[in-house]
C-alpha cells in the first residue's frame, strides 16, 4: 500500500478539525495539504485551490491527487465543487463506485451545475446503468443546453438502449451546440469529430446511407483541418 493510498483511507475517516501532517509524510504531499488549507482559508474557489497548490510541485500520481483533494475537503465537507473534484479524481483512478458517491454528494449540495450530472452520467454509463445515466444526461442538457458533451453522451446511451431515432436527435443537438461554441479548441473539434462518427453509425443502423456518408465526409474534413488522428 502506497503512502497516498493510506492517506486516502485515513482522510475518509477524519473529522474536520483533526487534520495532521502525519497523514501524508511524503514532503510533496504534506506541502500540498498545507497549501490547500492556506488557500481554503482565503476562500479561493476549490479548482483554483488545486491549480495553485500544484504549482511548481511536479506531477502527482492519481492516488496523490485523490489524497490532496480529500485533504481540502476535511476543511469544508459541504463544498460541492470539492466533492465533485474528488469524484473526478476517483474516476481517473477507475474507482467508479467512489466517484459516483462523490458526484451524488456534490449534486445534493448544488443541484444547478450541469457538469456534475454529466460526470455522474458518465460513471453510471460505464457501469452499464443506462437508465440512470440517461436521466443524468437529460438533467445535464436541461441545465446546460450549450454543452455539446451532454447531448452527445445522451445520444450514446440512447443508442446503446436501442433508441436510435432519439439518439440521432441528440447527436444533432450536440453538433449544433459545438458549432455555436466561440473560441473552440482542439479538444472541442476532436469531440465534434467523435459526434459525427456516432451520428454516422446511428444513420447506418437506420439504413440512412446518404446521411451517413455526409457525416463521414464531415468527420474527415474536421480531422484534416485540425490535424486530428
Amino acid at each position: 500500500m502506497t503512502v497516498a493510498t493510506k492517506a486516502i483511507a485515513e482522510l475518509e475517516n477524519m473529522e474536520t478539525d483533526n487534520m495532521t501532517t502525519e497523514i501524508a509524510p511524503e514532503r510533496t504531499l504534506r506541502t500540498l495539504v498545507r497549501k490547500f488549507k492556506n488557500l481554503l482559508d482565503k476562500k479561493f474557489n476549490f479548482i483554483e485551490v488545486e491549480d495553485k497548490s500544484l504549482e511548481g510541485a511536479g506531477s502527482l500520481i492519481p492516488e496523490e491527487r485523490v489524497a490532496c483533494r480529500l485533504s481540502a475537503l476535511t476543511f469544508d465537507k459541504n463544498n460541492a465543487i470539492g466533492q465533485y473534484a474528488v469524484g473526478e479524481a476517483y474516476a481517473d483512478l477507475g474507482h467508479l463506485d467512489e466517484a459516483i458517491e462523490r458526484y451524488e454528494k456534490a449534486i445534493k449540495l448544488n443541484r444547478n451545475m450541469g457538469c456534475m450530472y454529466l460526470r455522474l452520467g458518465d460513471a453510471l454509463a460505464k457501469k452499464g446503468q443506462l437508465c440512470k445515466a440517461k436521466e443524468c444526461y437529460l438533467e445535464a442538457t436541461r441545465l446546460d443546453p450549450n454543452d455539446a458533451r451532454g447531448h452527445n453522451n445522451l445520444g450514446v446511451v440512447l443508442a446503446r438502449k436501442g433508441e436510435i431515432t432519439d439518439s440521432i436527435v441528440y447527436f444533432n443537438r450536440a453538433i449544433e451546440a459545438a458549432l455555436m461554441k466561440p473560441n473552440a479548441d482542439y479538444a472541442d473539434f476532436e469531440n465534434l469529430a467523435v459526434t459525427y462518427e456516432n451520428l454516422e453509425a446511428a444513420y447506418r443502423t437506420e439504413g440512412m446511407e446518404q446521411e451517413a456518408q455526409e457525416c463521414y465526409r464531415k468527420t474527415l474534413e474536421i480531422k484534416r483541418h485540425n490535424d486530428i488522428k
